[in-house]
């Protein structure tokens, strides 16, 4: 009997000290999850901006391309303008004296 009292006193002991160390866990794991909430919302906020990035990376882009596009216009009138002025220039010549 006493022998039994032992072991059942050792059982209980060792449920206390398995009880224990899960609630030490258990904190041990909720203080990771706290530590990680500010991580998480970097992490968030990186993305966040990325995208911003990215997004205005493509309005620069478009802006480029809207701006090559004038400067082609620019170019052919430039160069239309040179050949009437060519052709105005002889028709002109034809009149010297």
């Amino acid at each position: 009997m006493e022998k039994s009292s032992v072991t059942i006193h050792e059982g209980v002991e060792n449920i206390q000290n398995v009880t224990q160390e899960i609630k030490h866990t258990v904190e041990n794991v909720n203080n990771l999850y706290d530590e990680m909430k500010p991580i998480s919302q970097s992490i968030s906020d990186q993305s966040v901006t990325i995208q911003s990035v990215v997004d205005n990376t493509h309005i620069i882009a478009s802006g480029i391309e809207e701006s090559n596009v004038a400067v082609n216009e620019i170019n052919k009138t430039v160069t239309h303008i040179q050949k009437q002025s060519e052709r105005l220039k002889s028709i002109v010549e034809q009149f010297k004296i």
